[in-house]
């Protein structure tokens, strides 16, 4: 009865800015939490504590799913005040994220909220983009859940076709990264197996870059960048004979964009190297998810292409970055991913995953 309750607030009752309604639900709430939040000592993961901060967090969740601000006629206003009433609770969320890091089900339950809060308010969530990127990219290197890292795919969706987003795009994409290709200990056959929802939304998260912002992966910058990308995409080479022109003050201006470029070619190329190890799991959703990212990541270079940049609705081609990246990828590592095809698709699987 509750839900349908919250279902209801949320459909209609937010459409009116501040529907005393939804008001009354969200301090109720808001209430509930400090309680859970502030008497629950940082390490307690105990049955009652969790039993008690659930049910908060999934009617909270409940309420922005419902929400669609397209169906009332000032749809700004409602995404405003859904965003205002988040951010009145952001101290409370964050306090729930640093005393239950550690509880798969609270974190799962946590951003599931945020998750619909950006889903249905999209681009008004921005002003609180940049402390959930700062607390997501906190907790994952303490407590890497998966769901940090759908909630990262979700951010590059909604803000991806946006330039002015992609600084603070560009941090997820690297601290994520980072953390992950440890968890995956760089492509070790045994830590996929291990942790299949962290390679599902990793490389989900990956094909959305891909596909949304490929100026952040695919960064060349001016000078030496796309013969560098290249070279280390290709497993070898020199950069420095990829540079190419640039010499004193031009050369020495160029430097540390070429280590901020360096650093994102050299994150794709490790991605798509890692997951060459993905693509003989048994666990179908990490498979597809491998599977859709090498597709994409090879399509970007693809100006035919269904996948990759070729999606991307402003029209934007792929570039001589893209193109060589993706080459020199092909040059290395193309029969391995044959390899592991063929073998996937004459016994090397289950039927059940062929598709």
């Amino acid at each position: 009865m509750l839900r349908c309750v919250v279902v209801w607030f949320g459909s209609w009752g937010l459409g009116f800015f501040c529907c005393a309604g939804v008001v009354v639900v969200c301090c109720v709430l808001c209430c509930f939490m400090s309680v859970c939040t502030t008497n629950t000592h940082i390490h307690d993961t105990s049955t009652e504590a969790t039993a008690a901060l659930a049910p908060c967090l999934d009617r909270l969740a409940e309420v922005y799913k419902s929400l669609n601000p397209q169906a009332n006629n000032n749809p700004d206003a409602v995404c405003q005040a859904a965003v205002a009433l988040l951010k009145n609770m952001w101290p409370l969320m964050e306090a729930t994220i640093n005393k239950w890091r550690e509880n798969d089900r609270i974190m799962e339950r946590l951003t599931r909220i945020w998750k619909y809060a950006i889903k249905a308010t999209r681009t008004h969530f921005s002003p609180l983009l940049g402390p959930m990127v700062t607390v997501l990219a906190n907790a994952y290197k303490q407590t890497p859940h998966s769901s940090f890292l759908y909630v990262a795919s979700i951010c590059v969706d909604t803000f991806g076709d946006n330039e002015a987003y992609h600084k603070l795009l560009s941090e997820i994409y690297t601290y994520f990264s980072s953390k992950t290709f440890a968890i995956l200990k760089n492509g070790q056959q045994q830590a996929f197996i291990d942790n299949p929802d962290i390679v599902e939304d990793y490389f989900e998260m990956m094909s959305r870059f891909v596909s949304k912002c490929p100026g952040i992966v695919f960064n060349a910058g001016s000078g030496g960048g796309s013969g560098s990308g290249a070279a280390a995409a290709g497993g070898g080479g020199s950069g420095a004979a990829a540079g190419g022109g640039g010499s004193g003050n031009a050369a020495a201006a160029g430097d540390k964009n070429n280590n901020n470029n360096n650093s994102s070619l050299a994150i794709i190329t490790a991605a798509v190297t890692c997951s060459l190890s993905g693509l003989t799991l048994q666990h179908s959703d990490a498979l597809s998810a491998v599977c859709s990212f090498i597709a994409t990541f090879l399509g970007a270079a693809n100006p035919k292409s269904t996948r990759g940049n070729a999606k991307r609705k402003d029209g934007v081609k792929p570039t001589a970055v893209m193109t060589q990246i993706v080459a020199a990828f092909l040059k290395t590592h193309g029969q391995t991913v044959v390899s592991h095809c063929v073998a996937g698709v004459t016994g090397g699987l289950p039927r059940a995953r062929y598709s």
